[in-house]
């Protein structure tokens, strides 16, 4: 029922029911006032709850992008440092890499310089490897870049067959 209503058909003069009545009789324009302002107010606050909802929503997914963003940072600096650190170790093995490749070219050019000087071994002397290891300790200082200071000293060194024997001079 609407006030409006029973206010028209006391107007046109016709009979009100015993509802319209009490209606009437109860009736306070304060009270509706007050009860449309709790509706318009209740309704504001719900639509306040949802909007907050909604902004909680937000600023969480706000946080968790920016937790990821941070976490993504972190992800990407830990591979940085996980890629330098193989590099390192890349560069690392390279230059031993490098170390063995030099050691064994030096090794490889005295000998090399040994056997065009004619140096060679008796038979059943001394191991061939522990000779040529000799060899290169003898010539540890010798600069094998300069081939013609290597021959001089490779030439420089007699082998000698004494019995079984073999004597290095130089």
């Amino acid at each position: 029922m609407k006030i409006t209503e029973i206010l028209a058909k006391i107007a046109k003069g016709e009979a009100l029911t015993d509802a319209e009545k009490e209606f009437a009789k109860n009736y306070d324009p304060q009270k509706e006032s007050d009860a449309a302002a709790s509706a318009a107010r209740k309704k504001a606050e719900a639509e306040r709850d949802l909007a907050k909802a909604e902004l909680d929503t937000l600023k969480q997914k706000a946080d968790d992008d920016g937790k990821k963003g941070l976490s993504e940072i972190q992800q990407l600096t830990a591979t940085v440092k996980e890629l330098n650190g193989k590099v390192e170790g890349l560069t690392k093995a390279k230059a031993d890499a490098e170390a063995k490749a030099t050691a064994v070219q030096r090794s490889q050019t005295i000998r090399d310089a040994a056997k065009a000087a004619g140096i060679t071994l008796a038979p059943k002397t001394v191991n061939e490897t522990l000779f040529f290891q000799m060899l290169e300790a003898h010539l540890a200082k010798v600069d094998i870049a300069d081939k013609t200071a290597l021959d001089a000293i490779a030439r420089a060194i007699a082998v000698e067959e004494d019995d079984d024997e073999t004597e290095i001079k130089g």
